[in-house]
């Protein structure tokens, strides 16, 4: 036995210490139940992501962040007094696609807040919506609200125009409003269409803004830019930026600018900001007028009676060419993206091609970054659901240059992470769901539930031991719902149309297509069975083998979720129009039309559709509002 070990080998205990200290697993264990070990090559990318030095051995390490469980914390997320002895329930929407006689082809917080107020006459108590973050302006074709350029930031695109200030004097009103009916009609969202006119008004709104605003308006707007600081002044400085690179062919990702404008600090950035004063000032003023309408319409929702008002989803990280990625700093890992390993749905992982925050830089940054952004969120919604909630104790990376394959599990300061939701949402009022679908790290609900967070349960993967589980069964701390955005709609799952959608993208073969389809039809009976069991649906009502499902047994299925103790329903809008296609079809951008399908129901036409009634009838006999 040699009497001193090799450099490599000391290199590769170096190597194992550091990715012990900083929280890089071992491996995992798959969904099949096999042990997947992180290749060292992959260990070592990942600290080096973390601003981690592996190759010098000399080199000042960071300070590694205490990954700790919630043993030590004692508070309790905020919860309203009624929910602790009643039950609530919401409409759940998707705000870019609610169709209204009034809108610009898209639907914008006007319409939020009128179907929040429609909602509460039926006796909701709130409404949901996919988050609402800031994406790109420059590039309107960049439509997807999970891939947010800054999640402390609102996406303009839902301003109403005709809501601003300004707008019956516009010299051009008539011109603009002559394009609309034609952007209202179409099945599918033209954004580039709607930006255009959009913008067009919104430019005009300006000018009249800087030309008329009163006294107050305008103190408002300089409160509000006060208020919202480096972040905002750095995020309408990158929309200026990605302006002018798409008008010089290029595109709004930062990454892929001159190198002299890719770093915000550089003398050519601070050049092109003077220059580019009332572009800049655009683009703040876009984001007041967005946080003004946001904020009506949450105060519509509760002069409306509703006990929650807006629920608002919070992505779980940012595109890495947006703006919150430009501006930088110690906590954005942007040499990772997150995603997670291979399953039996896909064989080569998801790389979600999202940033992640770096537990070292959080903690160098004392987690100020993670509680902004919480608080930007917060100050618009009784209730935030956090996507992927299991992020706040682990995450998968994927180290630059890495496929999905051989990415690895980061541990994060959970306790800290959670404290921080704790006393945030104490400040704000804000109910918080756990978003804690998929693979869920052991005990990880359990703890987040003691923590005062509620946990999310969706109707399709509520079978035990091969039935369906029994409303009683289901979490009282917990928001349950039939389906969600990324999943089918209850049509959907029980014509498997989502399993015709992965055949026709190329994520599936026809044989496990087929199995899948039986799988399908096997799931259906065991729904209908607990359906009858709990006495929602007549016994011999429909056969499993239908090849449409029943009004009869959507409706029994929102009855059914209704009567079980979770604290709160969410009836997504689109189940209670009985639709059969899916807002969003997980694994595809351009093969499938994500984020563009609009409701085929206005919202003034909503009151008499007869099966939204009747579902909302069944809600809330089980759901009373007392």
């Amino acid at each position: 036995m040699p009497d001193r070990l090799e450099d490599s080998q000391l290199e590769d205990l170096r190597l194992e210490d550091l990715a012990k200290r900083f929280g890089i697993a071992d491996g995992y264990v798959s969904e099949q139940g096999d042990w997947v070990a992180t290749p060292p090559e992959t260990k070592a990318k990942v600290l080096q992501a973390m601003g981690v030095p592996v190759d010098d051995p000399d080199a000042k390490l960071p300070e590694a962040p205490a990954i700790e469980d919630m043993a030590g914390l004692t508070e309790s997320a905020y919860w309203p007094p009624f929910l602790v002895e009643q039950r609530a329930w919401g409409l759940s929407v998707q705000a870019y696609a609610l169709r209204s006689s009034r809108n610009w082809g898209i639907g914008d917080f006007e319409d939020l807040a009128q179907a929040a107020e429609f909602a509460a006459r039926l006796g909701a108590d709130f409404v949901g919506v996919s988050p609402l973050h800031a994406l790109f302006m420059a590039e309107p074709s960049r439509i997807s609200p999970y891939s947010p350029s800054n999640r402390g930031l609102l996406n303009p695109m839902l301003i109403a125009p005709d809501k601003v200030p300004g707008f019956s004097s516009l010299p051009d009103r008539a011109e603009l409003e002559a394009a609309l009916p034609r952007l209202r009609d179409t099945e599918l969202i033209d954004y580039a269409g709607v930006h255009q006119v959009k913008l067009r008004a919104l430019e005009a709104l300006f000018a009249h803004f800087i030309a008329n605003a009163n006294a107050e308006a305008k103190a408002a707007f300089e409160s509000f830019c006060r208020a919202r600081g480096k972040m905002l002044e750095g995020h309408a400085l990158f929309e200026a930026l990605s302006e002018r690179f798409m008008a010089e062919g290029r595109n709004a990702a930062w990454c892929t600018w001159p190198l002299a404008y890719q770093d915000p600090g550089n003398i050519a950035v601070r050049d092109f900001a003077r220059a580019a004063k009332h572009r800049i000032a655009f683009h703040v003023w876009l984001q007041w007028v967005a946080d003004t309408q946001l904020a009506n319409a949450r105060e519509r929702a509760k002069a409306a009676g509703m006990r929650i008002g807006l629920y608002l989803d919070l992505a779980v990280g940012i595109s890495p060419d947006g703006s919150r990625s430009w501006m930088g700093g110690p906590a954005i890992a942007h040499n990772a993206r997150i995603g997670c390993p291979p399953d039996p749905f896909s064989a080569a992982g998801q790389d979600w091609g999202l940033v992640p925050f770096s537990p070292v830089g959080l903690d160098e940054e004392r987690f100020e970054p993670f509680r902004s952004v919480l608080r930007s969120n917060m100050h618009y919604g009784g209730a935030l659901r956090i996507d992927h909630a299991m992020g706040l104790q682990r995450l998968y990376w994927i180290p630059e240059g890495n496929t999905a394959i051989d990415g690895a599990y980061v541990s994060y300061p959970l306790r800290e992470l959670m404290a921080g939701i704790v006393e945030e949402s104490w400040i704000s009022e804000t109910i918080i769901i756990g978003e804690d679908l998929g693979t869920v790290p052991p005990g990880f609900t359990d703890a987040m539930v003691r923590a005062g967070l509620l946990s999310y349960q969706v109707s399709y993967f509520s079978e035990d031991d091969g039935t369906w589980r029994p409303p009683h069964a289901y979490r009282r701390e917990a928001m349950v719902c039939a389906s969600t955005h990324d999943l089918p709609t209850l049509k959907g799952w029980w014509a498997s149309r989502d399993v015709d959608w992965r055949v026709s993208c190329g994520l599936a073969t026809e044989a496990q297509a087929a199995a899948q389809r039986q799988d399908r039809l096997r799931d259906r009976g065991r729904l209908l069975d607990a359906l009858v069991d709990a006495e929602a649906l007549a016994p011999e009502t429909v056969e499993a083998d239908a090849k449409q499902m029943p009004d009869d047994v959507l409706v029994a299925v929102h009855g059914f979720l209704a009567s079980t103790p979770c604290r709160l329903l969410a009836v997504q809008l689109d189940d209670a129009l009985g639709l059969v296609e899916q807002a969003n079809l997980p694994g595809t951008v351009d093969e499938h039309p994500n984020w563009r399908r609009k409701s085929p129901v206005a919202l003034e036409d909503l009151g008499q559709h007869a099966l939204f009634r009747s579902v909302i009838g069944a809600v809330t006999a089980e759901r009373p509002k007392q």
